[in-house]
C-alpha cells in the first residue's frame, strides 16, 4: 500500500530540514548550558548528538563566542560528521535510515536570540542566523527494509518541535556560499551524483507551528524564500544529453523563477551520436537565453509535482533539430509519438496559462 512506503523528500526539503535541526540543536544546548556551565559546552554538545542518533553523529567546532545578554553567538569551524562503522551496524541490524549527512560550516552567527522566551514561554525566537561558506553532503541509499515503514513525512518538521517548544521563528537566516553535495545509489555500487555550488539563499520569516504549516500563503513555514544558483552543469541519467544554465533566480514572495543561458543538447559530437545510435534519428539541440516564469506556483511543484506557472516568456534561443540521412531509417510505429503525446508522458505535470517567445530561431538540417 502507498502510504506504507517511506517518501523521498524534495531535495530542497532535505537541506532546509537539515540546516533549522543542525541549528535548533546547536542554540538551545549552547545557551543553555552556557548559562551554568560554559566550561563544560562542547562535552554536553557532543552528547546530546551523540545520544539523538545512537553515536551515528558527532559534532564538533574550532571556536565559539557566545554573550548571553545579548542573545548572539558565534560558531567556527562547525562540523556534523557520520560514523562508518555505527552506520555500517544500523544497516546489518536493519535500521538504518535511508539518508546519511555530512556537514562542515565556517562560520555559524546567531543574533537576538530572545532568552526570556525561551524560558518563559518555550518560544525559541531568533532574528538572524547566517551560514558562511558550507559543505553539505547528502547520501542517499534505498534499503528494502524500510519499504514498510510508515511514511515519515507523515510527521510535520513543527510536530517533531512541539514538546521542546510552542513556536520557533526566525527574522532572517542567510545561507551564503553553501555547496551541496548529492549522491544517490541505485544500488550497493552504483551511485549518481549532483553537486550544486555556492548556493545563497534568503529565508524571511520562518514560523515553525500549526498555524504556520496551515498557512497557503506561506512556503514550507516561511513568508518569502530568495534562491540563487550560480552555474550548473550535469549529464542527465541514462541519457546521451546534459543540462546547464548560467544562474538561476527563484523569489517566492514575487512568484517568479528566472533562468539564465538555459541548454540541453547531447554531450557527444554530432558522428559520434549516430554512430552510437545506428540509425537516422533527430539529434536536437536546446538553448535559451533568458526564461521567465511569472505567476509560478512553487508549492505545486513540490506538494504535487506540478509546474504551475500564469506566464512563461523565453527569449535569444536557438532549436537546432539535424538528422543524418546516411544511416537507415528506423521503422517504427508513430502511435503516440507525436510532441503533445510525449508530453502528457512526463512525470512531471505542467500547465502555464500564456507563453511569449522572442528572437528564437529554429533549423533544421537533413
Amino acid at each position: 500500500m502507498e502510504t506504507g512506503k517511506r517518501k523521498m523528500k524534495p531535495l530542497w526539503k532535505w537541506v532546509i530540514g537539515l540546516t533549522l535541526g543542525l541549528i535548533i540543536l546547536v542554540i538551545g544546548t549552547a545557551f543553555y548550558f552556557t548559562s551554568k556551565w560554559e566550561p563544560i559546552l562542547e562535552t554536553q554538545l557532543k552528547e546530546v548528538v551523540h545520544d539523538s542518533s545512537d553515536g551515528l553523529y558527532q559534532i564538533s567546532y574550532d571556536d565559539v563566542n557566545l554573550n548571553i545578554l545579548s542573545g548572539n553567538a558565534t560558531f567556527k569551524g562547525l562540523k556534523l560528521n557520520t560514523d562508518s562503522n555505527i552506520y555500517n551496524q544500523q544497516i546489518s541490524e536493519e535500521r538504518a535510515d535511508n539518508e546519511l549527512f555530512e556537514v562542515d560550516i565556517d562560520e555559524l552567527r546567531i543574533r537576538g536570540l530572545n532568552i526570556k522566551n525561551i524560558l518563559l514561554d518555550k518560544l525559541l525566537s531568533v532574528k538572524t542566523i547566517t551560514i558562511k561558506n558550507a559543505d553539505v553532503h547528502l547520501t542517499q541509499h534505498h534499503f528494502v527494509f524500510n519499504d514498510s515503514l510508515i511514511s515519515q513525512n507523515d510527521v510535520k518538521l513543527y510536530q517533531t518541535l512541539e514538546k521542546t517548544f510552542k513556536k520557533v521563528q526566525a527574522e532572517f537566516i542567510n545561507l551564503n556560499n553553501v555547496d551541496f553535495h548529492l549522491t544517490q545509489y541505485k544500488d550497493s555500487v552504483n551511485a549518481v551524483k549532483t553537486d550544486i555550488p555556492g548556493i545563497q539563499l534568503t529565508i524571511k520569516n520562518l514560523v515553525l507551528d500549526s498555524a504556520s504549516y496551515f498557512d497557503v500563503n506561506r512556503l514550507y513555514y516561511t513568508e518569502a524564500i530568495d534562491l540563487k544558483l550560480p552555474k550548473f552543469h550535469k549529464k542527465l541519467a541514462d541519457s546521451i544529453n546534459y543540462i546547464q544554465f548560467d544562474s538561476l533566480y527563484f523569489n517566492s514572495q514575487n512568484r517568479e523563477l528566472k533562468i539564465k543561458g538555459f541548454v540541453i543538447e547531447p554531450y557527444i559530437s554530432r558522428s559520434e551520436y549516430y554512430k552510437r545510435m545506428g540509425f537516422a534519428k533527430d539529434m536536437t539541440k536546446t538553448s535559451i537565453g533568458w526564461m521567465h516564469f511569472s505567476g509560478f506556483n512553487a508549492n505545486a511543484l513540490i506538494e504535487e509535482k506540478k509546474l504551475r506557472s500564469t506566464y512563461l516568456t523565453s527569449e535569444d534561443g536557438k532549436l537546432d533539430v539535424s538528422n543524418n540521412l546516411h544511416y537507415p531509417r528506423r521503422t517504427k510505429s508513430k502511435n503516440g509519438r507525436a510532441p503533445h503525446q510525449k508530453l502528457l508522458g512526463l512525470p512531471l505535470h505542467f500547465k502555464i496559462n500564456t507563453g511569449y517567445v522572442h528572437n528564437v530561431d529554429i533549423r533544421y538540417v537533413e
